[in-house]
């Protein structure tokens, strides 16, 4: 082990630099203490912590450049302060949200997400989420599909129970707003309603609601796969 190891080089370097010829003996003498053994080390350890002339130097160079480093802390310290001023002013100044982005940070509690057109949680063995699909490409909407086949997406067949009160797919929401299965999107695609339906709220021009169709014996589409 050399006194370098011990001893910052920083500090020897200082006090070679103020030529104090007695700090350079001491690091030659514990240098070859140190080739001769743990004893020698020892010995020489021992009498430069008993000689006031080098413990004094040695100290007197420590000393300083603690003092620097406290002085550097501090300036650290209020460095930091001014950037989180700077974070907070900037925090302050932001423009609030506009409604349509309360309406998606609201939305997105959910599973429907207001900046996509449409999303489809179905299956790929459903022949309606299939329909669907299909329906959706004929009218040229863009769409997410979610493949609730997918054991990936198996977490989520609890939640979109929990938030539809519906048990079969598919499960189709436009601007994050549920629609309902296969029957319900046919139903406003039929009316002309589907593409006002795909536009944000804020740009729709009337109210969309899904007209209910006569009652037949045919089963509706979005009702006859389960999910289980």
């Amino acid at each position: 082990m050399k006194l370098n190891e011990i001893i910052p080089k920083k500090f020897t370097d200082a006090a070679k630099k103020t030529g104090k010829v007695a700090f350079e003996k001491a690091a030659a003498a514990f240098n070859a203490a140190d080739d001769w053994g743990g004893e020698a080390r020892d010995y020489i350890v021992a009498k430069i912590d008993k000689n006031p002339a080098i413990k004094s130097k040695m100290q007197s160079v420590m000393d300083k450049f603690r003092k620097e480093d406290a002085i550097k802390d501090r300036l650290d310290a209020v460095e930091q302060g001014r950037r989180e001023s700077r974070m907070a002013n900037e925090a302050d100044k932001a423009p609030p949200p506009t409604a349509e982005e309360l309406a998606r940070a609201e939305a997105q509690v959910g599973l429907g997400d207001p900046s996509i057109k449409a999303q489809i949680y179905g299956r790929t063995s459903c022949p309606w989420t299939g329909r669907s699909i299909t329906l959706l490409e004929k009218e040229k909407v863009d769409y997410d599909y979610i493949d609730m086949d997918d054991s990936d997406h198996e977490p989520l067949q609890s939640k979109l129970i929990d938030e539809t009160k519906q048990n079969t797919v598919p499960y189709i929401y436009l601007r994050g707003e549920f629609l309902g299965g296969f029957n319900a999107l046919d139903e406003i695609t039929r009316l002309g309603q589907l593409s006002e339906r795909i536009k944000p709220k804020s740009e729709r021009k009337a109210k969309v609601e899904v007209a209910p169709r006569e009652n037949t014996d045919e089963v509706a589409p979005g009702e006859t796969t389960s999910l289980n």
